[in-house]
């Protein structure tokens, strides 16, 4: 029996998994994308046989009995795709002189950080002491797979009690931000890999967890990265009955009184439904296909004052061989600053591929660098000149090889490819406002906050994707289709379902 019909706009991460989630509540689902592809932002593209994808790649929590786990099979992604556990990232400095792996046991990190500086050893001790302390699974669970807003008193609770002990970092100097907070320690070098263990403006504690889940073992990347995750998706939303039509761009929401009645498409159609979830841009959606009808004051705030997530340049490189010391994850930590756009930057993140990834031709490899960058270089930048856009980027490229020349001294000669993506890549190809990667920046504030799943004086309307939620990663985005199902579930007085397909 087919409850009514939901109408979703935009088949990115979130989109594809509420209209799973909706299918699986016996509704009538459609996705609604203005782009001609699926997965927004999680999207690859074949160059010279090398597969580009600067889309995320890594999965935590997602052994059996987490709600990730959970999260996956329902969706369709395990077990018919394989998540490899993450068994080096590795922290080195520009010549290679210095080399942390945060993948060794915490204990073996204590000693290697006392080496670094031992004049902050009561410091290193109560961050081991910490990442000790958090079971990270335990603490992302309770943040991402059930959240207040949706379980109720009884579960809000609950979840409360369970974390307790987890109070004391969530608040304090440990939610600071964690390049404020890496200032206490003495070395360089330490203060860098502890800033660099998440975004800079994010709170310590989330940093302290990221390393718990790498010691503890609990990052992996998904077999076929977040171009396998898409098709997944896809599939099982297909499989469920669910309809997807792209290059269908929504223009309006159409809302009669208090309740919405469907969508206005750009080319004059109207699509009714009977509940509309957008996994779109929240700033469009609420300002434009709402007319800013819908706002309270903290929403209203939120636009104001918070920031989106920070640009990044994706630089894929592609080498006719694979190198001796080449890691899966690989932080480098710059000697000098690299500037990209206006933005300097004094770390490279690199991830590698081999062949048998399936994103480089037999015996090759292909590396992935991401630095921060801003947006309004590179828009201005296409807008009046782009032939010095095209020269910057290849600058860029040409700057990165370079310093990573140290590490692998003939990476100039073996280089077959340079492939850069800017944050108006990231705005064309997800349509993502200023070419945020991942919607709000995560910061205390956004981590604390309600979620924006709803809109005061709105029926029938709900909010999916990093706009809605600040997200950590693809997981986070997954979860939050899940939930706005779910959220819209609960105002329909219906139990929620949640089926993982048979194998």
């Amino acid at each position: 029996m087919t409850l009514g019909k939901v109408v979703i706009i935009g088949a990115g991460l979130s989109g594809l998994a509420a209209g799973c989630y909706a299918r699986m509540n016996d509704h009538h689902a459609t996705i609604l994308e203005q782009l001609g592809w699926p997965g927004g932002l999680a999207r690859s593209w074949d160059r010279d046989g090398f597969r580009m994808d600067p889309g995320p790649d890594l999965i935590w929590g997602y052994g059996p009995g987490t709600s990730t786990h959970d999260l996956l099979r329902e969706l369709g992604v395990l077990p018919r795709r394989g998540i490899s556990p993450l068994d080096r990232w590795e922290f080195v400095d520009e010549k290679g002189s210095r080399r942390v792996n945060l993948t060794a046991p915490l204990e073996e990190l204590e000693s290697q950080f006392k080496s670094i500086s031992p004049e902050d050893n009561d410091l290193i001790e109560d961050l081991i002491d910490a990442a000790s302390t958090i079971d990270p699974v335990e603490l992302l669970d309770s943040l991402e797979s059930m959240p207040s807003d949706l379980g109720g008193l009884t579960s809000s609770l609950s979840e409360r009690w369970r974390t307790r002990k987890y109070l004391r970092y969530l608040r304090g100097p440990w939610s600071a931000p964690i390049v404020q907070w890496s200032e206490r320690f003495h070395d360089p070098f330490l203060q860098q890999i502890i800033s660099s263990l998440t975004q800079p403006e994010a709170p310590a504690w989330l940093g302290i967890s990221t390393l718990s889940l790498a010691a503890k073992g609990g990052l992996g990347r998904l077999d076929e990265g977040s171009d396998g995750l898409v098709h997944d998706l896809l599939d099982r939303f297909r499989k469920l009955g669910g309809d997807v039509e792209f290059r269908s761009l929504v223009s309006k929401i159409v809302v009669e009184g208090d309740e919405v009645k469907g969508v206005r498409l750009s080319d004059g159609r109207q699509e009714p439904a009977d509940v509309v979830i957008s996994a779109s841009d929240g700033k469009e959606v609420i300002y434009g296909m709402l007319d800013g009808k819908f706002l309270d004051e903290e929403i209203e705030r939120r636009y104001r004052v918070w920031k989106p997530s920070c640009p990044r340049v994706s630089i894929s490189i592609g080498t006719r061989k694979p190198f001796e010391g080449q890691v899966p994850l690989q932080t480098i930590l710059l000697d000098k600053p690299l500037v990209v756009g206006t933005t300097p930057n004094l770390r490279m993140t690199v991830r590698s591929f081999a062949s048998k990834d399936g994103y480089a031709p037999p015996g090759k490899a292909l590396m992935v660098v991401t630095l921060d960058s801003d947006w309004q270089f590179w828009y201005k930048l296409r807008a009046l000149d782009r032939g010095m856009y095209e020269e910057e980027k290849v600058r860029v490229g040409g700057e990165v090889v370079s310093h990573m020349e140290g590490l692998y001294p003939s990476i100039s000669m073996d280089v077959e490819l340079i492939e850069v993506s800017t944050p108006f890549t990231t705005w064309k190809t997800g349509q993502t406002r200023e070419g945020a990667p991942s919607g709000w920046s995560i910061t205390s504030d956004a981590l604390s906050a309600r979620p924006t799943r709803t809109l005061p004086g709105l029926k029938g309307f709900y909010m999916a994707g990093p706009w809605a939620v600040p997200a950590l990663g693809a997981l986070g985005c997954l979860f939050t289709g899940k939930h706005a199902v779910h959220m819209m579930c609960q105002d329909q007085g219906r139990a929620f379902k949640a089926i993982a397909p048979r194998q």
